[in-house]
């Protein structure tokens, strides 16, 4: 693949128009990956899975605050873009603070939300048991400083995002092996830091099964965080303090100032999800079942009501004819604040044993 990615992506324009170097002045001199590295690895992924894309969105100010959140949580992670191995113990000066057993297989359980990549996506029905790779007792590694490591303690942070954990090897390794990358994470974890691109496929991996179905709710920098950091099943809703949360935020507002000038885009609303339209009834309408049911029931209060008026009327006229047939017309004696009781089982109904008040 040719320098040409870089210029495929919708980036490209606002690094030209800002006058970036990408290699200097986002990837801060690296020599551990390129910018064209990191373009092969997008182009790669939006060619697989074309549902998905990265940096791909219809708004143009969404994807440069993508990049920014993307950008500014791997310089964090991988120490500005120098380490690929965790500083795991023993480790002085810059250090994680993590050992490499803190990762091991036992402590994470079973393996769920396992990617099964489609036609142009994938979803995330699969699942493996703890030992996800399935070879951790074969499995050699070389940490940071030159030292050997086996089985289960060579799962600790790899990457630009620093993949960890052996059931989120074993998933990233699934998508891998989709975008034409020949390695194997689960066999060889240390091939992530083999060269520029596999530096940040497993992190594009990772961001994509794990980070984006959240961030793009939102695009904000607290929501990225926190799933790189803690996971995630929502947008977080507020300020997200976790582990190095203040480099982060300030990687992410150096990266949007480089890339927009200095006024930083808002994010563009997401787009509704349609809502579902209602299925019509026999006749052809649109009301909902909650409506149809109100509609019943006041259809039939009235009937009930109707019910017990025609009842009342009823007594009413049987008094009346019971009175002249004793001897003259005693209407009169319903006075206006008699009751008329309604007495029950003449077809009334709901209303049955219902007291009718005033004159009928």
């Amino acid at each position: 693949m040719s320098s040409d990615a870089c210029s495929s992506l919708s980036i490209h324009s606002a690094i030209q128009q800002q006058g970036i170097n990408p290699d200097a002045d986002l990837l801060l001199g690296s020599s551990r990956a390129t910018w064209e590295d990191f373009c092969e690895v997008v182009v790669a992924w939006n060619a697989r899975f074309a549902a998905i894309p990265f940096l791909a969105e219809a708004d143009a100010g969404n994807n440069l605050l993508t990049l920014a959140a993307f950008l500014g949580n791997a310089a964090q992670e991988s120490a500005d873009f120098v380490a690929c191995a965790e500083y795991i113990n023993p480790c002085q000066g810059v250090c994680s603070g993590g050992n490499a057993e803190d990762y091991r297989d036992a402590l994470w359980g079973k393996c769920y939300q396992v990617p099964v990549p489609t036609t142009d996506n994938f979803d995330k029905t699969g699942s493996l048991p703890a030992d996800a790779c399935g070879t951790s007792g074969q499995v050699t590694c070389v940490d940071w400083d030159g030292r050997p490591h086996s089985g289960d303690s060579c799962w600790y942070g790899k990457g630009a995002l620093q993949l960890t954990w052996n059931c989120n090897y074993a998933k990233a390794n699934t998508l891998l092996r989709e975008i034409g990358l020949e390695i194997d994470i689960c066999a060889d974890p240390d091939s992530i830091c083999n060269d520029g691109q596999t530096f940040w496929a497993g992190s594009l991996a990772y961001w994509m099964m794990s980070v984006s179905p959240y961030y793009l709710q939102d695009h904000r920098i607290d929501t990225a965080m926190n799933c790189i950091k803690s996971g995630c099943s929502a947008p977080f809703p507020g300020t997200w303090t976790g582990s190095g949360a203040a480099v982060r935020r300030a990687n992410y507002e150096g990266y949007l100032s480089k890339l927009t000038g200095g006024t930083a885009p808002d994010p563009a609303s997401p787009t509704p999800s349609p809502s579902p339209t209602p299925s019509p009834g026999p006749a052809g309408s649109a009301i909902g079942a909650i409506g149809k049911r109100f509609i019943k029931i006041g259809v039939a209060a009235i009937a009930a009501f109707a019910t017990i008026l025609l009842a009342a009327v009823a007594w009413w006229l049987w008094q009346r004819a019971r009175l002249r047939r004793r001897g003259g017309d005693k209407s009169s004696t319903l006075e206006s604040d008699d009751a008329v009781a309604v007495p029950s089982g003449e077809g009334v109904g709901a209303g049955a044993g219902m007291t009718f008040s005033g004159k009928v």
